[in-house]
């Protein structure tokens, strides 16, 4: 996202300098997707980024030693989604976790490891366009793809209802999914909040009254603070005290918005998501 922001910013100075026109919001959701996702980046070059370069590198679940199930799921809009489902036992619980805008499924195994040794067995799943998925990465594929690991998850585990955990990016579906799945999600676990009309609004401030010509490129169910209201399932939330992307004063006051019981959990000390990577022992902990 710090890219989207950088680029978006250049562009507008531009603008406001005479030199190129009003982006189309075709362009700019175009324009958007290109540099707020990153799913060339590899877990080497992640575990550098995020201040853990000798965090051990996996390709799978298995050589963790722990057994999974490998699927693939189509989309709605035909394309193919690679699944990794990993049984718990003695079981707690199902988690479903949409991970952020960087990397692949190996890169997230660190919170895999953690929460299925403390008796959750997850869903995860790579993005169109990341990983071992089809497609191209877009904001406006993210609910399609959720919506059909989910359908999936129910059929396969048999369950009536999952826990949804997002993280980054990944919190975006798991909002409107919470909110227009009710029946189907018992619990909401949300690591870095991110709000698009925060990002919009910090890249177009020159310009103020644009913020909603642009947001109207996003599919609606992004509008994570309106779809907040919705969610009456509890809430877990991760807020970070250096996070680049929104203070943490702007994410409670979003956080309010929903109706049901809200725990946050704040890291003053942390950049964006950082949680797991840094904080370990005490992220995991107050995930009990």
């Amino acid at each position: 996202m710090t890219k989207l922001l950088t680029a978006l910013l250049l562009g507008l100075l531009l603008f406001a300098a005479g030199c190129i026109p009003l982006i189309p919001r075709k362009q700019f959701l175009s324009l958007a997707n290109d540099v707020a996702f990153a799913p060339e980046l590899t877990c080497e070059q992640l575990k550098v980024d995020f201040g853990v370069p000798d965090l051990p590198t996996v390709k799978d679940p298995a050589e963790l030693g722990i057994p999974f199930e490998r699927a693939f799921v189509k989309t709605a809009d035909g394309q193919t989604l690679q699944v990794w489902y990993i049984p718990a036992q003695p079981e707690r619980g199902l988690v479903l976790l949409a991970y952020g805008a960087v990397g692949e499924l190996p890169c997230y195994l660190l919170l895999t490891k953690h929460l299925h040794a403390d008796g959750w067995s997850m869903v995860m799943y790579d993005f169109q366009g990341f990983g071992g998925s089809t497609g191209r990465p877009s904001f406006n594929t993210l609910v399609t793809d959720h919506n059909a690991v989910l359908d999936w998850t129910l059929a396969r585990t048999g369950r009536d209802k999952v826990t949804l955990m997002g993280i980054s990016v990944g919190t975006l579906p798991t909002v409107a999914q919470a909110a227009a799945r009710p029946e189907a999600v018992n619990a909401v676990v949300l690591d870095g909040l991110l709000v698009l009309r925060l990002q919009v609004r910090r890249a177009w401030l020159l310009i103020g009254g644009w913020v909603e010509h642009y947001m109207k490129v996003f599919d609606p169910r992004l509008r994570i603070e309106e779809q907040l209201a919705r969610v009456h399932q509890p809430i877990f939330a991760v807020v970070y005290g250096r996070d680049e992307h929104a203070k943490p004063w702007q994410i409670r006051k979003i956080l309010s918005r929903a109706p049901g019981e809200v725990t946050i959990v704040e890291f003053p000390n942390l950049m964006h998501a950082r949680g797991p990577y840094l904080a370990t022992d005490e992220y995991f902990a107050r995930l009990q």
